[in-house]
């Protein structure tokens, strides 16, 4: 009705169950695209915001010991502040059989060279996973009105039920909505790192599965 003003709403909050998400990962290795198997698998282990995923590039992939790093600079985050992460080998796998395809879509002057060129105009990265996980909701059986954005939601309470404080959320995931905030800021997760110095990147526990994709370690 105009001219009435309506109560504002909370943030919708949806998590998936381990059934669901190995539903969705099943669905994810069914899709034909190679380029969008591999975003939505970093969707999935990161927890990252899709925007960050889209515009995923070379540079910001590094070794530290044997694990590899993803860094998102503060520039590409609503933080302002730079996140890493830490990719399991499955999925730091994946990758490198990616990037020579990549690499070739893209002039070789392109800088910087993304991760996930367009196909039409490889000079710039792509903008939209919406087709894709549409056809991973069909498949997987899910709620029309889910997101990615849930599967971000859902990283988060699994770190957390491993034993990540809320504090190594936020600088792993960046902030989430308040109402998924909550939670993190209650006594029970306020406590700081078991370790003066506590190397995040180097910690097994921030990549979020196991040996088996469907085990979450």
């Amino acid at each position: 009705m105009k001219g009435v003003l309506r109560y504002p709403e909370p943030p919708r909050e949806r998590y998936f169950t381990e059934k669901e998400l190995a539903l969705i990962l099943d669905a994810i290795d069914s899709l034909r695209s190679r380029r969008a198997v591999l975003a939505f698998h970093m969707l999935c282990e990161t927890g990252a915001r899709s925007g960050e995923v889209m515009n995923a590039h070379e540079g910001q992939f590094d070794g530290l010991d044997d694990r590899l790093i993803w860094t998102v600079a503060s520039t590409g985050t609503k933080t302002a502040r730079p996140i890493a992460r830490a990719l399991s080998p499955e999925l730091a796998n994946r990758l490198d059989t990616w990037k020579p395809l990549s690499l070739g879509l893209q002039p070789e002057d392109n800088d910087p060279q993304w991760l996930f060129p367009k196909y039409r105009n490889p000079r710039e990265p792509i903008d939209s996973l919406y087709t894709g996980w549409g056809v991973i909701k069909k498949r997987a059986n899910l709620r029309h009105t889910d997101r990615t954005h849930d599967l971000r939601h859902t990283v988060a309470t699994m770190l957390l039920g491993r034993g990540r404080t809320a504090g190594a959320c936020r600088r792993l995931l960046g902030p989430l909505y308040p109402a998924h905030d909550a939670p993190l800021c209650s006594p029970r997760h306020r406590r700081s790192d078991r370790t003066e110095g506590h190397d995040e990147r180097r910690d097994p526990k921030n990549s979020l599965w196991g040996k088996s994709r469907t085990t979450f370690a």
